[in-house]
């Protein structure tokens, strides 16, 4: 074979590295499916995983202080939900791989890096949560399951991730620093207030030029 062979490799990192390959998931269940107890769980456990690893991503991808303290916060804030369900709910330790679906949005913002990728993680952060909430709020509400009541406790948890997530999808579009309450990112901070009503309009000066009226 004349000529030197040059091979190239080339090397893909995937959030898949980031986690043992004990179980393999299927995408979620569907929204308003109904589906055991145990396998609310297990979606559960994999929701969780898939938010660690997307924030393990983000924080070595983002060089922006606030998207970085969204992610270290996010990466705290799972890891103890994963916790609360082993410890109350008697989830299992096993770990789990992300689901097909999560993994082709982590390969996508993988692709990303600087402002964009800042933007497309909280943006994918809010409907990631978004889509949370609503599973954890169908499960929290099913009698005789003994996944309802950890559902429920988390549900409250993943409310104020999306709040956090929200806070700051909207400093990123509008090129603003996320509103700070102390550290709103730390010890799973409250939201910024909404802003107060505007006050209502002075009344016109009465007839007698403002005086009192007889």
């Amino acid at each position: 074979m004349g000529g030197n062979m040059r091979i190239t490799m080339v090397a893909t990192i995937s959030l898949f590295l980031l986690l043992p390959a004990v179980v393999t998931l299927s995408a979620p269940a569907a929204l308003g499916q109904v589906i055991s107890p145990q396998d609310a769980m297990t979606t559960a456990i994999e929701m969780n995983f898939y938010a660690i690893n997307l924030a393990k991503l983000a924080q070595t991808k983002t060089t922006n202080p606030d998207v970085k303290a969204f992610a270290d916060s996010m990466v705290k804030s799972h890891t103890r939900e994963l916790a609360h369900l082993r410890k109350e709910a008697g989830a299992p330790d096993s770990e789990v791989l992300i689901s097909m679906r999560h993994q082709e949005i982590a390969d996508r913002l993988a692709k990303l890096s600087g402002p964009e990728f800042d933007r497309e993680y909280a943006k994918q952060s809010v409907a990631d949560y978004q889509d949370t909430v609503n599973f954890l709020e169908i499960r929290s509400k099913e009698t005789n399951s003994a996944f309802a009541k950890a559902a429920g406790d988390l549900k409250s948890r993943a409310v104020e991730d999306l709040l956090e997530a929200e806070n700051l999808r909207q400093a990123l579009a509008t090129g603003t620093r996320v509103p700070m309450k102390g550290n709103v990112y730390s010890d799973r901070g409250t939201a910024p207030a909404p802003p107060s009503s505007p006050s209502p309009p002075a009344a016109p000066p009465s007839a007698n030029g403002g005086g009192p009226i007889p």
